[in-house]
């Protein structure tokens, strides 16, 4: 049976406030319009859904029934639209991103303070993982969006958008310090214990194929799941590894680390946006990705 919503919608405010004018003031209505809906109803259900009294109007034992059913039905579609009504006004949501420590440092984190004092209500939930992880993440649908850092692989559902450059440099900790004052090649630099990034993550997949070029093997002795580990390892004397320059820089500068001077010269990265073409963004998400499209226009490079 197919029936009008706003049949209903009408028959739960006249059963409401038990009166068809209450009801056509509530609903910006007038009183006719009111009247004619209910008995359209009545009409299409086969029976008589209110009886009149002194006052207005009560509900017959089939409108007890019928409201009983409705009322449920009309708070949820309500509550659904004033949710959707806070979305669509950044006072309520929830923003999924998947990222990568570099991309977290680089570029997020600046935007995610942005956005949070921009609009406080909005709950935000990162999984900071390496890029294959959040890509994958990102196809399961589990984040609406992914900030990784390059390369990245990715099918034809995906759009990327690069949005920052970014340069690693090799460093090294106190008892390596001798190594500053040369210049050294990967050849060389490969007898000293080298950390990384786990296999699988798109910097090692990156310093792979540099290695490869220059006939060499890529063989960390530490490998690690996320990049701020590699800083506290370095510190400590466990090897030398590549950073982004932003990163270390202030740990540089204090002398804690200290920056290797390389033979080869090793390309620039990216941090890129990422997202699922098929898959449309919400209100919220929509913001916050371009904020970070602005934060890049104006700080990226």
């Amino acid at each position: 049976m197919l029936v009008n919503y706003e049949y209903y919608k009408i028959f739960y405010y006249v059963a409401k406030y038990q009166n068809f004018t209450r009801a056509a003031v509530e609903l910006d209505n007038n009183q006719p319009n009111i009247s004619r809906s209910v008995k359209n109803l009545e009409n299409t259900l086969g029976c008589v859904l209110f009886s009149r009294t002194s006052r207005g109007v009560k509900l017959t034992p089939e409108g007890e029934t019928l409201y009983s059913h409705i009322v449920p039905a009309i708070l949820q579609i309500e509550a659904g639209e004033k949710e959707l009504l806070m979305q669509k006004e950044l006072k309520s949501g929830i923003v999924s991103i998947g990222t990568t420590e570099t991309a977290l440092s680089e570029v997020l984190l600046p935007v995610l303070d942005m956005f949070h004092k921009k609009f406080p209500d909005i709950r935000i939930r990162i999984n900071n993982s390496t890029t294959p992880a959040a890509m994958n993440a990102l196809k399961s649908g589990s984040v609406d969006f992914s900030v990784v850092t390059s390369p990245v692989e990715y099918d034809d559902e995906f759009e990327i958008v690069n949005i920052k450059d970014f340069d690693d440099v090799p460093v090294c900790g106190k008892e390596m310090a001798f190594l500053k004052e040369k210049i050294i090649g990967l050849g060389e630099l490969k007898e000293h214990p080298l950390i990384s990034l786990s296999k699988g993550s798109s910097a090692y997949d990156f310093y792979s194929k540099i290695f490869a070029e220059n006939g060499l093997k890529y063989a960390p002795d530490t490998e690690v799941a996320t990049a701020d580990l590699i800083l506290p390892l370095v510190k400590n004397n466990l090897g030398i590894g590549f950073l982004p320059k932003n990163l270390v820089k202030s740990d540089l500068e204090s002398g804690e680390i200290f920056k290797l001077n390389l033979k080869e010269k090793i390309s620039s990265r990216q941090i890129c946006i990422a997202e699922n073409k098929n898959v449309s963004l919400g209100v919220a998400a929509s913001e916050l990705k371009n904020m970070l499209l602005d934060y890049s226009h104006r700080f990226g490079n």
